[in-house]
């Protein structure tokens, strides 16, 4: 670990860190306000809308509130408790978007995680090894290596937050002082609240980097010492989780995601993923993506659309690194300089390597769970597994280092700088991974542009998609006129499953319902399938009025209907819609739903209908009332049959439908039956409420 060293080199290599950044996502330098670095309707453009539309409505990400112009008429409410998780980047990127607005903010994003990546294993490397060639080919390959490229836009790709922890406990190991502690912990916090999934991958390479540190001090005496040191970083970090999870407490925990299993498999690492070049590759085109795509029997592996190749010439580096270590520890009997950094190094890419991998491994027949494994016996699914790849990158770079380190070690200024452009060169392009489109200008489709010229109003394109099938081009478009839009809700969530109700526009129905929610414009779009219930764009619809045939993106209607008097919707438990689009089904797919019924009376009173039927086997239906009476009770038979709920509300209600037994899948049933959707009594549309005016409905027996 070295001290004193001069600042010219480090000003030299961020520049030019910096040159090489721009150069990735030119022309963002020249356009900051219409380039993204990647395509129109990807979770890149997701994460834009987001933080677009909290800095339009001047809403600090980490408290409750709600989005406007997105999920109208309810607007979109903030995942503020996730938010909180992730206070740095959350604020960083919400600030970003008050100051210079969303696309230049994520566009700038991708420039500070390329350069400051780099730049900050370049400033580790060097204070390790001494010197500065070794560390600008360290930087290039942590800043710009395949991982980088994919995860430039969003926190994932800060691997700088990683570099401060990995140098802060290092300090710690120097100097055990409670103060470097302290300030360890806050590196600590600072990686975990980064972004919620390094809850997992920060808690592993702190135990790492903790151990390695107690395991070096006590070599030294300074066991006392350090371990008091590591308690007082580790309160630091144990605080911010205990203040994380009475936040989410709060909040009920209601918008963490929950992920299945296959997830864990899907999203982990194989050895042969750090090893061969993904698409794109420079040199290689598209030769390896047949091949990984054919290994991983998946066309959308991770290793082809977020490769983690670390690069052969990086592991080279890595391995002269390790050797000359360790050569030179037996030659001369004692400690080599660079033992520290290179066991550092061999650890972390071992530790990490073992995480990256799936759940589960067969060796000689015989099933072994992995770390992964064991972490998710203790609590939810983390899709994070294959990006455990960041620290193996990270370890393989401190070897890297003093790998090169080496091969300059008794050159002349001239010489050695000709090896380090060579190298940096040829690192560079074994890890180069743009992948098309690259750096995108944006140009929103004209039709939505001209109606940034009319009257405001609420704004709906169809089709409308369950928010899983939906992609973010819509709401990203949204932009282009300004108004709020009923598109954008979240997953299982109430607005979406009325909303999904909506996708008959050729019924009139739908389009009254339209109306009674205050949609004023109707956006068609132009798809290559034709979407079920929904007209050609520009051809005539009943209670719209054609106002602007369009372009290649879609036509644009009024809405001339009268607004409907009554209103059926299901809220929770049910499936998606499914069959016909205007006469469709829902499966209850719990145990309990919720049915809310409006209508334009004060008291109402009249009966609630519909046709259902159930799967497998027969079940009772029980309907309560918002008081949780019971208003209805009967037993659903296979075949379809109708159903009759006697309702009495004033104006708004909800009702409670309860199904005995619960519902079972089809896969429960038969193995051989590859449907796992749990399935209880299927719910025939419309559902009616019919007004009886003869007097109050009598309460069921």
């Amino acid at each position: 670990m070295v001290s004193g060293l001069s600042r010219r080199p480090a000003v030299l290599a961020g520049a030019a860190y910096l040159a090489f950044a721009v150069a990735i996502t030119w022309p963002f330098a020249i356009h900051p306000g219409s380039t993204l670095f990647g395509g129109v309707g990807s979770d890149l453009t997701a994460a834009v809308v987001r933080f677009r539309e909290l800095a339009d409505a001047a809403q600090p990400p980490f408290l409750p509130g709600h989005m406007p112009d997105l999920d109208a008429p309810e607007g979109l409410t903030t995942q503020w408790a996730l938010d909180f998780s992730s206070f740095p980047s959350s604020t960083l990127l919400w600030l970003s978007a008050l100051a210079f607005g969303g696309i230049a903010g994520y566009g700038l994003l991708a420039i500070v995680n390329f350069a400051g990546s780099a730049l900050a294993m370049f400033l580790l490397t060097r204070w390790l090894t001494g010197s500065a060639g070794a560390a600008f080919v360290a930087g290039v390959a942590f800043g710009f290596w395949p991982f980088a490229y994919s995860a430039a836009n969003v926190p994932f790709g800060s691997g700088f937050i990683l570099v401060i922890l990995v140098w802060r406990m290092l300090v710690v190991l120097r100097e055990p002082t409670i103060r470097n502690g302290l300030i360890a912990g806050l590196a600590g916090v600072l990686v975990v609240a980064w972004t919620s999934y390094w809850i997992l991958i920060g808690g592993v390479l702190y135990a790492v980097l903790a151990g390695f540190v107690l395991l070096r001090s006590h070599s030294r005496g300074q066991t006392a010492l350090q371990l008091r040191a590591q308690i007082a970083a580790g309160a630091v970090v144990v605080c911010w989780l205990l203040a994380v999870a009475v936040i989410g407490s709060v909040s009920g925990f209601t918008d963490v995601p929950v992920r299945s299993g296959d997830d864990s498999v899907f999203y982990s690492a194989r050895p042969l993923m750090y090893l061969v070049p993904g698409p794109h590759h420079p040199v290689l085109s598209d030769a390896t993506k047949d091949f990984l795509q054919r290994r991983y029997l998946n066309p959308n592996t991770t290793a082809v659309y977020a490769p983690i190749y670390v690069g052969l010439v990086t592991l080279a580096l890595a391995l002269v690194g390790l050797v000359s270590t360790v050569r030179d520890r037996l030659k001369r009997r004692g400690d080599s300089g660079n033992a520290e950094i290179v066991f550092l190094g061999v650890v972390l890419v071992l530790v990490a390597g073992v995480f990256s991998g799936p759940p589960e491994v067969q060796i000689l027949g015989a099933t072994i769970k992995t770390p992964a494994g064991l972490v998710a016996d203790f609590t939810t699914v983390f899709r994070v597994a294959s990006r455990f790849a960041i620290l193996v990158m990270l370890g393989l770079c401190l070897l890297l280092s003093v790998g090169v380190s080496w091969i300059l070690r008794g050159r002349s200024l001239a010489a050695g700088a000709v090896v380090v452009s060579a190298l940096s060169v040829i690192v560079a392009v074994d890890l180069w991974s743009r992948e098309p489109p690259g750096p995108t200008r944006v140009h929103y489709p004209p039709v939505l542009t001209r109606l940034a010229d009319r009257p405001v109003g609420i704004v709906i394109e169809y089709p409308v998609l369950a928010e899983v099938n939906s992609g973010s081009e819509t709401t990203f478009n949204q932009q282009a006129h300004g108004n709020p839009i009923v598109n954008g809700s979240r997953r299982d969530t109430r607005s979406e499953s009325w909303k999904l109700e909506l996708q008959a526009l050729q019924d009139p129905r739908t389009v009254s319902e339209l109306a009674r929610v205050g949609v004023r414009y109707v956006v068609v779009r132009k798809l290559g399938v034709p979407a079920p219930g929904v007209p050609a764009p520009g051809s005539r619809i009943a209670g719209l009025r054609l106002l602007d045939r369009g372009d290649s993106y879609g036509a644009l209607y009024e809405v001339t209907a009268r607004p409907a008097r009554t209103a059926v919707h299901a809220l929770t438990g049910f499936s998606l819609p499914e069959g016909d689009p205007v006469r469709f089904s829902r499966w209850m797919t719990k145990s309990e739903g919720e049915i809310e019924v409006r209508a334009p009376c004060a008291p109402c009173e009249g009966d609630l209908r519909f046709d259902a039927g159930t799967f497998a086997t027969p079940r009772q239906l029980t309907v309560r009332n918002e008081a949780g009476d019971v208003v209805a009770r009967q037993t659903i038979s296979s075949a379809k049959q109708s159903v009759r709920v006697p309702l009495r509300f004033d104006r708004r209600t909800a009702v409670t439908l309860a199904i005995d037994p619960a519902p079972q899948a089809p896969n429960d049933l038969d193995p051989a039956n590859p449907d796992t959707r749990p399935l209880g009594i299927l719910v025939s549309y419309p559902i009616r409420f019919e007004r009886d005016e003869r007097g109050p409905p009598k309460p069921a027996g």
